[in-house]
């Protein structure tokens, strides 16, 4: 219960991550949003972590953690899905619900992994429980940007090589770093700037692409795992762990 729920909550975090690190650069500078506005478009996830982290506990009683984690990691594959397929042309309300379905995965399995690790660490170990499940999350978080990170910029950058070919070597460097320097060159280029505004924006969403797939694909892993390994009922808060006979007869002194 604790490996397996912690296996889940750290896949989980991996694709929060990236959801978190890509989307944001997609809304400012694909689609031109200020800050504000962006984060005024992000607003499905976290409505969509409120409720479903609000109803996790009662999902848990109703149908086991198993059915639960599974469940929320299933939404979660199918907003990361969802944002996977946005285009130039995409309007924010697929957008929107690719968020929203990522919200109500996250917060589902997220609260109902954190539950399982909880009630096998229960009593004098749940400190340690806890701290070890969120240093594993935060871990694979930072791993998860780095490799995310690489993997989006290698694919924007080979996506974009034939659209600067017409630019000077230095404004040809600049946008290939990142989508960002892109736009402020677009903006300076004057009647060529829309072409390269589309050409970034569009190598962009490759890269993007490319990310929620690896995330979903991390997600369909959690999925396998927890439908195999995860109990279909939490015990009682602070319940010891169930013991195979040979383990509790060899910490009892028992033949």
């Amino acid at each position: 219960r604790f490996a397996w729920g912690t296996a889940a909550s750290v896949a989980v975090s991996v694709a929060l991550y990236g959801i978190l690190f890509v989307t944001p650069q997609y809304l400012q500078s694909v689609l031109g949003d200020d800050p504000a506005s962006a984060g005024l478009r992000l607003l499905p996830m976290m409505g969509g972590l409120l409720a479903a982290g609000g109803a996790a506990d009662q999902a848990v009683r109703a149908a086991g953690t198993r059915v639960t984690v599974t469940a929320g990691l299933a939404l979660l594959a199918a907003g990361l899905v969802t944002l996977s397929q946005v285009h130039l042309a995409t309007g924010y309300a697929v957008v929107g619900t690719g968020l929203a379905l990522c919200g109500l995965g996250t917060g589902l399995s997220m609260s109902a992994a954190m539950n399982a690790v909880m009630t096998a660490a229960g009593g004098d170990e749940a400190g340690i429980g806890a701290s070890a499940n969120s240093a594993l999350r935060q871990v694979g978080g930072a791993i998860a940007v780095a490799v995310l990170g690489g993997v989006l910029s290698t694919t924007y950058a080979r996506s974009l090589r034939r659209a600067l070919a017409a630019l000077p070597a230095r404004d040809a460097a600049a946008a290939r770093g990142s989508i960002t320097q892109a736009a402020a060159i677009a903006d300076r280029l004057g009647p060529g700037g829309p072409a390269l505004r589309t050409a970034a924006g569009t190598a962009f969403l490759h890269g993007m692409s490319m990310v929620m797939l690896i995330c979903t694909v991390g997600a369909g892993v959690a999925i396998l795992t927890s439908l195999r390994y995860l109990p279909g009922r939490a015990g009682p808060r602070g319940a010891p762990s169930p013991q195979a006979p040979a383990t509790a007869a060899a910490e009892s002194g028992a033949p």
